[in-house]
């Protein structure tokens, strides 16, 4: 396999293939250099823009290789596109970007409620061991992530141990391996924490001696959770062109999670029923909830064709069993072309996202689910 290595403007030097990144990107800043991993693909090789080839040396040859490295200074002397054989697979450097990339993204992205806790001692498990490649400020948030993270670092691994609880998700006892020397590392002797965090440090190593191969924990146990969700990858199945003679059957939508609080709304595809009614006089809207949701102040909004102005706008109410919103409001205008109907948060004034944008958003709902 080869590497694209490519002079860009004001003496940067781009490597790897820009990301389609139709939902974004996780933005990683390494010494001297940003790499952007593309949540769609997060298993591609990342795209990095190097500012200072000598600063950003070893991150590359840490991510991309050595011949990758040693192409990014020759094409920064000659401004001379070349192609650089990846002979060094990537390796664990080029994990640990992925993994915070990732983190970053869900971080804005996600639409669930998405414990904080174990975003941060994932991302400073990660960052700390990339040491001295990332730039200094994203090295003081990682620090500072697992600072502020020491006591739950403590209660989870002490959960691991609780035979009597509830099966723990798979995942979180790696989580625990990789961050316990992190956060040792980085609570300081006058710490209320760190004699527990020492503990659980010791504890850990003595289990990998007696017990290298672990506890085998159930990953159902986390989809199970409150709030995470469905993660099966769905498309959507319909699309609302409608034709004079079936302008009254039931579509089927789905939510744009920018549009909405967290945690109120299913996070599935197609979870938005709606119809036009009365001779195709009104709408009528129906919205799944996740099961206890709060009542919450929702709407929606009808588009006819390109045009980004409504022809129907109503008031979503929540159901006396909490299982849906519902709602309808009469059309102002005509329901020609595509109809696009859109849930949004009122008291967010944020406008609709159609055509391109709308197209952006079903990304950002797919890559989510990858993940």
């Amino acid at each position: 396999m080869d590497v694209t290595v490519r002079a860009g403007r004001a003496g940067t030097v781009l490597v790897g293939p820009r990301p389609a990144a139709p939902a974004g990107t996780g933005v990683v800043l390494v010494t001297g250099a940003e790499i952007y991993v593309d949540p769609t693909a997060p298993d591609d090789l990342p795209f990095a823009l190097v500012h200072d080839v000598d600063e950003a040396e070893a991150a590359m040859h840490a991510v991309y290789g050595s011949a990758v490295a040693a192409t990014v200074l020759e094409v920064a002397e000659s401004r001379t596109n070349t192609l650089a054989p990846l002979a060094d697979l990537p390796g664990l450097a080029a994990e640990l970007v992925r993994r915070i990339g990732l983190v970053r993204w869900l971080e804005t992205h996600s639409p669930d409620e998405l414990p904080q806790g174990l975003l941060d001692l994932e991302f400073g498990s990660a960052s700390c061991a990339l040491d001295d490649l990332l730039a200094d400020p994203e090295r003081e948030d990682a620090e500072a992530r697992l600072l502020r993270r020491a006591g739950l670092a403590v209660r989870l691994s002490r959960r691991l141990r609780d035979s009597g609880g509830p099966p723990a998700p798979s995942g979180l006892a790696a989580l625990l391996v990789d961050a316990l020397p992190w956060v040792h590392r980085v609570v300081p002797y006058s710490s209320p924490d760190f004699d527990d965090v020492l503990h659980e440090v010791e504890l850990a190593a003595a289990l990998r001696e007696l017990a290298p191969d672990g506890a085998v924990f159930d990953w159902d146990a986390l989809a199970e959770a409150p709030g995470v969700g469905g993660r099966e990858l769905a498309t959507s199945r319909s699309r609302s062109a409608g034709r004079p003679r079936d302008l009254e059957v039931p579509r089927r939508a789905s939510v744009d999670w920018w549009q909405v609080p967290r945690g109120v709304l299913r996070t599935a595809e197609d979870t938005v029923e709606w119809q036009l009614t009365d001779g195709a006089t009104r709408v009528a809207v129906t919205v799944a909830a996740t099961p206890g949701a709060p009542a919450a102040a929702l709407a929606f909004r009808l588009f006819a064709g390109d045009l980004p102005v409504p022809i129907a706008v109503g008031a979503l109410q929540l159901t006396d069993d909490g299982a849906a919103f519902r709602g309808s409001a009469p059309l102002h205008g005509t329901p020609a072309g595509e109809l696009t109907l859109d849930v949004h948060d009122p008291t967010a004034r944020r406008p609709a996202r159609l055509g391109a944008d709308r197209a952006i958003a079903q990304a950002v709902r797919w890559a989510a689910r990858g993940i």
